[in-house]
């Protein structure tokens, strides 16, 4: 190889530097604050983030960490704005070393990413605390330091993530949430490609990667409608940071409100308690209480009074610097004072949480005050709570005849119109379990979650009683794609796949909502 051709060679590695040249040396110790603050030692990862910004005065990685790091303490504690101005602080520290270091050389890479997070942390707060306008300039200025860097360095995956978010965003909320005054002047956006750019910061970027799950954790969970990858991601925090409370209550809220899975989480909220009472650094006494007041509604969705009951009292006198939490676990105590037949006391809690700051808790609390259960729907609360504890027992017959008194008080029960629909199609009346599965099919909203599943399936079983296949697989692959973490459900749809329902006599589907669930590992 001749010398000029190899001097032309490295003359093309060295134009290719700048793929690698924004890191520093001392990036791992940023890493390793940032882990902590991940794991729920807050306080330890903002104090390493400020001594490692002392110790190189010239990056500004340093002030953009401490500043993300202040940002996720305010967010834990949204009451208390006495961090907002040294998160701001921070930020101008940031912006105004970043403006130094570019006018020395425009095309420092390292200084483009600091500044395109110094505006995303102030975008993300001024988002935190209601104040759009300033959210939305300092969202279109961290783009247009990130497009700065990836023009120096296409490759670069640290600008993944802050690009993916503006992509997602700005595509999917106009059309979600009719923002559109608040993106007004704001570059497009492109959900898929905002999507992909967000997945490879998980796997590539040095400093974001959890950044970038917890974001694609909420997507999955508020936006794309996949709850079954958003419990994938959120087990996944949970088990890489075990001394964060904070990823544990997520995973009891969202077993518990979006999957429907009761038992696994009273099963995690008994988990943190434990932590708590163990004595673990990050579990503070507040944290107990929490956990029992998610586990103690898992217990009132899934129909055991006695124990959303008895764990509710316990929390009385809780949370009385938290009136959000306190009015939402009066509420919840008096729906069980109620169904249990004691409309007096359940008024009395009802009257107090009507005061809470919590519109959403106020409103229930004002039409649970103005509206009493009748006595029939008082019997098909405990009646559905009686045949679920049948169900786990095994006692499948029993647990039918509770569901056929179920239909009798109430015959638009969704829950007792599937198991009456299993239970034709188990005899092979496919007409009349239709009419069943229509009823409940093409409700927008079922309670709980794991019933759109469960008409799915039974709607194959129905497709394929009728000869009509292709209708059949459609339903079972709705099935597949999203169980709700039901892994009979799944299970049972694959087989019909291979197999169609009717050529055998399957034994009936355990619609248990305690025991089968998608193994996530």
């Amino acid at each position: 190889m001749s010398s000029s051709l190899t001097s032309a060679l490295l003359a093309g590695l060295i134009a290719l530097e700048p793929v690698s040249s924004y890191r520093q040396p001392h990036d791992s110790e940023y890493v390793r604050a940032l882990e902590s603050l991940y794991d729920g030692s807050t306080n330890t990862a903002i104090a390493r983030l400020a001594r490692l910004s002392a110790e190189h005065p010239d990056d500004p990685a340093g002030p953009y960490f401490e500043s993300l790091a202040l940002c996720w303490k305010i967010e834990q504690n949204p009451r208390s704005t006495r961090l907002d101005s040294r998160l701001l602080a921070q930020v101008d520290r940031g912006l105004e070393l970043t403006e130094r270091l570019l006018r020395a050389d425009p095309a420092d890479a390292r200084a483009h990413l600091g500044r395109a997070g110094a505006f995303g942390v102030r975008s993300r707060f001024h988002l935190f605390r209601f104040n759009n306008g300033d959210a939305r300039r300092d969202a279109i200025q961290m783009r247009a330091e990130l497009m700065r860097v990836r023009a120096l360095d296409p490759e670069n995956s640290e600008a993944c993530f802050g690009l993916g978010l503006y992509d997602y965003y700005a595509d999917v909320l106009p059309r979600i949430l009719k923002l559109l005054r608040f993106l007004a002047g704001m570059p497009g956006g492109d959900r898929e490609r905002g999507l992909l750019l967000i997945k490879r910061a998980r796997q590539e970027s040095d400093f974001h990667r959890t950044e970038a799950q917890v974001q694609l954790y909420e997507i999955y969970a508020e936006y794309e409608d996949a709850l079954d990858r958003a419990h994938v991601e959120l087990l996944a925090l949970r088990r890489r940071y075990p001394g964060a409370p904070l990823w544990g209550l997520k995973l009891a809220a969202l077993l518990r409100d979006q999957l429907g899975r009761y038992a696994d989480s009273v099963s995690v909220s008994r988990e943190i308690i434990a932590s708590v009472v163990g004595g673990h650094v990050n579990y503070a006494p507040i944290v107990a209480e929490m956990a029992r007041l998610s586990m103690s509604e898992a217990f009132l969705r899934d129909h055991r009074f006695g124990e959303a009951r008895q764990s509710l009292e316990e929390l009385r006198t809780s949370f009385a610097d938290r009136p959000v939490l306190r009015s939402r676990s009066q509420l919840l105590l008096g729906r069980c004072l109620e169904i249990e037949g004691d409309r007096e006391a359940a008024m009395a809690l009802y009257q107090q949480a009507a005061s809470s700051p919590d519109p959403n808790i106020r409103d229930a609390a004002r039409k649970a005050s103005s509206q009493p259960l009748s006595s029939s729907e008082t019997e098909v609360a405990h009646l559905i709570g009686d045949a679920r504890r049948l169900a786990e027992a095994g006692r499948l017959q029993e647990c039918m005849a509770l569901y056929r008194r179920v239909h009798a008080l109430d015959p638009e029960q969704d829950e007792a119109l599937l198991s009456l629909a299993e239970e034709d199609l188990l005899a092979r009346n496919a007409n009349t379990a239709r009419v069943f599965i229509d009823r409940v099919i093409g409700k927008k909203l079922l309670d709980p979650p794991w019933l759109r599943p469960w008409a799915h399936l039974l709607s194959g079983h129905a497709y394929d009683l009728a000869g009509k296949r292709q209708d059949a697989i459609h339903a079972y692959e709705r099935v597949i794609n999203k169980p709700l973490g039901r892994s009979d459900y799944h299970e049972r749809a694959a087989a019909a796949i291979r197999q169609p329902f009717g050529l055998d006599r399957p034994q009936a589907i355990d619609h248990n909502p305690s025991t089968n669930h998608i193994n996530s590992d």
